[in-house]
């Protein structure tokens, strides 16, 4: 069955599918993982294969380590966290499913050092909140990278998206207070990084370069502040803000986009010691807004400013 019928896709809800697998009680550590099916882990676990069905951890304070293995299906989830704290996931490689890994209604949990490519989505948070992404890669995957949904107070750290079909790092529907600091997100089909109805976020460090949209794209976000940011050779602007507000853009880089900065229906927002030159249309533009206010930045052509 193709996982496009078996669940709908840009919902979060998925309910674990009942598949006619062994249950295994894992009662040492390390042990090794059955290599089929759905792999139920309840302790600490190293696996020492490839495994080709799902994984779904059962307990809190484990950690999953693959080993480099690979984990793949056609199926809704790679691995699920679910209703789980102080979960530890590394080292795995995920493909060929709805989602490569869902973090679902889980607090303090890491994902560490993890691949999730060629899925439709790479990583997916929803309701969740205090966990740390560090050092995975979600590239190629059909839509976004890492996709942030309704998740509060996560941290993304040296995360890699790239060649994604829609966003490299899509933080969406009130994902609040996230920090992403020293992430890259290249050559992705839409935005580098996109906030949607998504405030109070810290972008610091990351590099977008290269996306078929903008680098940082903010619709209705408020209250974010970006600084030391790159974003070059993107197809329309380094940052763009559209219907958001109070949000600061400090000592960023936007070089060799259509536009630098692009500001439509957006106020009170500060930007400040940003290099906007050169790019290949406008360095800062804006349009519908009031209370913006500019400082010390390089921009050598302007609209509206």
């Amino acid at each position: 069955m193709n996982r496009h019928s078996q669940t709908q896709r840009g919902t979060f809800w998925l309910p674990i599918p009942f598949l006619a697998a062994v249950f295994v009680a894992i009662a040492s550590s390390p042990s090794k993982a059955n290599t089929f099916g759905t792999l139920y882990i309840s302790t600490n676990t190293t696996l020492t294969d490839n495994h080709e069905g799902d994984v779904v951890i059962t307990t809190d304070n484990i950690t999953l380590d693959c080993g480099g293995h690979v984990i793949s299906a056609d199926l809704p989830v790679g691995i699920l966290v679910q209703d789980r704290s102080n979960v530890t996931i590394r080292n795995c490689e995920v493909s060929g499913f709805t989602r490569g890994v869902l973090v679902l209604n889980s607090i303090g949990n890491t994902l560490l050092a993890n691949t999730a490519n060629h899925n439709d989505y790479g990583f997916a948070l929803a309701f969740a909140s205090g966990n740390q992404l560090i050092g995975n890669t979600a590239n190629n995957n059909s839509f976004a990278g890492f996709g942030p949904g309704r998740s509060v107070g996560n941290t993304f750290s040296a995360n890699t998206a790239n060649l994604n079909g829609t966003n490299g790092f899509e933080i969406h529907l009130y994902s609040d207070r996230n920090v992403f600091s020293e992430n890259t997100a290249n050559n992705n089909g839409a935005a580098g990084f996109g906030l949607g109805s998504s405030s109070n976020n810290h972008l610091a460090g990351d590099i977008a370069n290269g996306n078929n949209g903008s680098g940082f794209g903010l619709s209705q976000s408020n209250s974010n502040i970006l600084e030391d940011n790159t974003a070059i050779r993107n197809a329309f602007a380094g940052f763009a803000l559209g219907e958001s507000s109070s949000n600061t853009l400090l000592s960023n880089r936007a070089k060799n986009n259509l536009a630098g900065f692009y500001l439509t229906s957006s106020s009170f927002n500060t930007l400040e010691s940003n290099d906007g030159t050169p790019n290949t249309g406008v360095d800062a533009y804006q349009s519908g807004g009031t209370g913006n206010v500019s400082t010390d930045n390089k921009f050598k052509t302007t609209d509206g400013f």
